[in-house]
């Protein structure tokens, strides 16, 4: 920004609207004025990495717009556990909750909006790739018709952690009286 025209600058205070609309669904206008050409200043907080595309518009005659992907304040993941309630389920369409908890290299939880994928080698999980609220990641573990013990995995970046559910076969007895007939 800070052209007008055939390279002259925009005057000192002249009012910019900077917008500002991210990857992951932020969309926000911040009113700025411009010194020695340019706009500075007061940004955003970044939690998330993501392309954020600002377009500045002077005096709705001069626009500018740039691409940027950014990652600042990002807590990049650094351990993930996963845990299962219930830890054992019948089968036939019952269903367990697959927590993943993702610590973040700098101390507390990895940043909001981290990506969690989900699999398993019994049953289904659902959604199978979710993100992050507050470090943690969730999705809903289903049995199927077959007893056994499910081995759902939550991965994220490089890191990856398993839990266990055991989807048990409910048997029925079936008790028929006796009738004796004479012939």
């Amino acid at each position: 920004m800070g052209q007008r025209g055939a390279g002259n600058r925009v005057a000192d205070g002249t009012g910019v609207t900077v917008n500002y609309a991210t990857s992951w669904g932020v969309n926000l206008d911040l009113p700025k004025s411009t010194e020695d050409g340019q706009v500075t200043g007061g940004w955003m907080n970044v939690t998330a990495p993501g392309i954020i595309t600002f377009t500045a518009t002077a005096d709705d005659y001069v626009t500018a717009t740039d691409f940027v992907t950014m990652a600042f304040l990002y807590n990049a993941p650094s351990a993930i556990t996963v845990t299962a309630t219930p830890a054992s389920v019948a089968t036939g369409g019952e269903t367990a909750i697959v927590s993943a908890t993702v610590a973040g290299e700098q101390s507390g939880v990895a940043s909001d909006g981290t990506v969690v994928t989900f699999t398993t080698d019994l049953g289904t999980v659902v959604p199978t790739t979710t993100v992050t609220t507050n470090g943690i990641a969730t999705t809903t573990l289903t049995s199927g018709d077959v007893g056994g013990t499910a081995t759902v995995t939550a991965t994220t970046d490089h890191l990856s952690d398993t839990t266990k559910v055991e989807f048990t076969t409910v048997s029925f007895n079936v008790y028929l009286p006796l009738v004796l007939r004479n012939s």
